[in-house]
């Protein structure tokens, strides 16, 4: 905010009405557009995703998506133990994304505790 508010010349109090008001406005324009949305491609569209995989990688017959994780790290002064991720040493909130092979996000699994695995989180 400190920073934002140097950059653009206004005060804080300012800077926080105007993004509030930008992230109603992309909200509201995310959910009119179709390419924005998170959902399930058609039983078509799989079976493009999976000759399309399969040309790329013949070992691969039945794959049509992808699915990546990642841990955004958590600075609050109000942590809670179920963040903590004993492995990095760290607090962290876990996400996780499936990709189909033109990009599109078909599925996801969003603002997790870090302390699980991204295999629970996908369940």
């Amino acid at each position: 905010m400190h920073a934002l508010s140097l950059l653009f010349g206004i005060t804080s109090t300012v800077l926080s009405l105007y993004l509030k008001f930008g992230r109603r406005l992309l909200l509201k324009i995310l959910k009119s557009e179709p390419g924005a949305k998170v959902q399930m491609p058609s039983l078509e569209e799989i079976d493009f995703f999976k000759s399309l995989i399969h040309e790329m990688y013949p070992n691969l017959p039945d794959v049509c998506c992808v699915m990546d994780g990642v841990n955004c790290c958590w600075k609050s002064y109000h942590i809670h133990e179920c963040f903590y991720n004993g492995w990095q040493h760290d607090h962290y909130v876990s996400n996780i994304f499936v990709f189909v092979p033109n990009g599109l996000i078909i599925a996801c699994a969003i603002n997790n505790p870090g302390c699980m695995h991204d295999s629970l989180c996908a369940e």
